[in-house]
């Protein structure tokens, strides 16, 4: 709505019950914010100033009159460039959402805000203020409270401590006073790029507090002990870019109820042997902790332990043998741990895993053979190992996989012959791997429905017997320079639907078979030399 015909939507609007204005304000607003007023029933109340270069057409004051509109339950104020709210807000005696927001030139708020006793929310970002009042202690029924990216505030008001309705507290670039331990009702903490070394211990005391983020702090050199003492806590994340925080607090075991920790620190070099004490613990994330050589043994102890995922842990040269006892494990993933040689022997004892994940670690050199005795597995996903030189024979026993993956790993340059007897595999993608054929066996895989190759340039030819994988639907062939061919066994595919061979350089033709497929709906030959080929009733791609 423009601010030019603002005055006669409030003449249009004076005898609603409840009403809605949004002003985005495109034109110059010297009487148009004076008259909003009017409109006594206004309930919610949205100001929008230009984003104009030359910010000609910003919103420069709120009238002091603002404070009689007694229905007003929201007020929304976004990129205008007053300095200050006028003290008249603390009467918005219904208020219950205040945000203020984006590039303004605030710097501080009314010392009436503590009158505001219907507030619930409260949300100031990007904005010049440099301190918060103690009255704002006052807000009896604030739930959620945010102060973002206001970075000439360093410190909030002791009085925080008294928001005895705050259920969610989210800063950045400020520190939190000891009092923060006097919020009983607090559920949610987020402490984000903060210049802080330490948090006060009274953080222990927060009773309620289930969800704990600590991110991006990189002054941080440790957590108090008496985050021990939160006994509601269910998820507790630290990042820390810098290499101050080298390591957790042994209390940490005693949080009884957590269920995810995600830690996020390059100066880590060890986890407490406590962590093994956290029973409901579900996820476990360690990320980007480079000087971590090990992981301890307790972690064997997580009976509850869904997730495992350890990434950028470069120093890390092993998993503990312990691993093998986490009985509820469904998916482990270990992400660029190039000093990682070998996974535990008796990983095949992980029963109840059904996701593997496996990227980036350049010094693994193979697999386990027990990897054939997970009955549950279902993904297996191998990326980037280049001195993984072959796939065990074992993962032919699989019998639940779904999902084979294998992504440049140069290494390898052959898929094992039991390959055919995952009798259950639904998608077989490889890509950049050293392969010359592919065995034989593949033909066997009776529920295959997609099978992708690319970036395997020393392939000549796929066997003759890939006519018989019954369900096969998809086949794409992409950026195998060696391929000549296409076998005429290609043409006994009932069920296939789609057909890429995507700049395969070498292939001049399709195999005469192909017109004989009845399912197929789509071919793409977009990048090779085929010049001759049958095929009807199927869209065709061929550039």
């Amino acid at each position: 709505m423009l601010c030019k015909s603002a005055w006669g939507l409030c003449q249009a609007l004076r005898t609603r019950n409840r009403v809605r204005l949004t002003l985005k304000l495109l034109e110059p607003p010297a009487e148009v914010a004076a008259r909003i007023v009017a409109v006594k029933q206004v309930t919610s109340l949205a100001l929008s100033g230009s984003f104009a270069d030359d910010d000609t057409h910003l919103l420069e004051s709120i009238p002091d009159s603002i404070g009689q509109l007694a229905a007003l339950k929201t007020l929304k104020v976004r990129g205008c460039s007053f300095t200050a709210l006028p003290e008249s807000i603390g009467q918005l005696a219904a208020l219950d959402v205040l945000n203020i927001e984006h590039r303004n030139g605030l710097t501080a708020l009314p010392e009436s805000i503590g009158q505001l006793a219907a507030l619930r929310t409260l949300k100031v970002e990007t904005c010049a203020l440099t301190a918060l009042l103690e009255s704002i202690g006052q807000l009896a029924a604030l739930e959620v409270l945010n102060i973002e990216d206001c970075n000439g505030l360093t410190a909030l008001p002791e009085s925080i401590g008294q928001l005895a309705a705050l259920q969610t507290l989210t800063v950045t670039r400020t520190a939190l006073p000891e009092s923060i331990g006097q919020l009983a009702t607090l559920q949610m903490l987020t402490v984000k790029i903060c210049a802080l070394t330490a948090l006060p211990e009274s953080i222990g005391q927060l009773a309620a507090l289930e969800v704990l983020f600590i991110e991006h702090c990189n002054g941080l050199t440790a957590l108090p002990e008496s985050i021990g003492q939160l006994a509601a806590l269910r998820m507790l994340k630290v990042s820390c870019e810098t290499e101050t925080l080298t390591a957790l607090p042994e209390s940490i075991g005693q949080l009884a109820a957590l269920r995810t920790l995600q830690v996020f620190c390059n100066g880590l070099t060890v986890l407490p042997d406590s962590i093994g004490q956290l029973t409901a613990l579900e996820t476990l994330d360690i990320y980007r902790s480079g000087g971590v050589t090990v992981l301890p043994d307790s972690i064997g102890q997580l009976a509850a332990l869904v997730t495992l995922e350890v990434g950028c842990c470069d120093s890390l040269t092993a998993l503990p043998d312990s691993i093998v006892q986490l009985a509820a494990l469904k998916t482990l993933a270990v992400n660029e741990c190039e000093a990682l040689t070998v996974l535990p022997e008796g990983i095949g004892q992980l029963a109840a895993l059904e996701g593997l994940n496996i990227e980036n670690c350049s010094g693994l050199t193979a697999l386990p053979e027990s990897i054939g005795q997970l009955a549950a597995l279902r993904t297996l996903k191998v990326d980037e190992c280049q001195g993984l030189t072959a796939l065990p024979d074992s993962i032919g026993q699989l019998a639940a996989l779904r999902t084979l993956k294998v992504y440049d790993c140069e290494g390898l340059t052959a898929l094992p012959e039991s390959i055919g007897e995952t009798a259950t595999l639904n998608d077989l993608v490889i890509q950049g791997v050293s392969l010359t054929t592919l065995p034989d066996s593949i033909s066997q895989l009776a529920a295959l429905k997609t099978l992708g190759i690319s970036l395997c340039g020393g392939l000549t030819a796929l066997p003759e017997s890939i006519g018989q994988l019954v369900a096969l639907e998809e086949l794409n062939i992409e950026y195998c320079s060696g391929l000549t061919a296409l076998p005429e066994g290609i043409g006994r595919l009932a069920a296939l639907r789609r057909l890429v061979v995507h700049d395969c350089e070498a292939l001049t033709a399709l195999p005469d078979s192909i017109s004989h497929l009845p399912a197929l709906q789509h071919v793409d030959i977009t990048g090779t030399r085929c010049t001759r080929f049958n095929v009807r009733g199927c869209v065709i791609i061929c550039r």
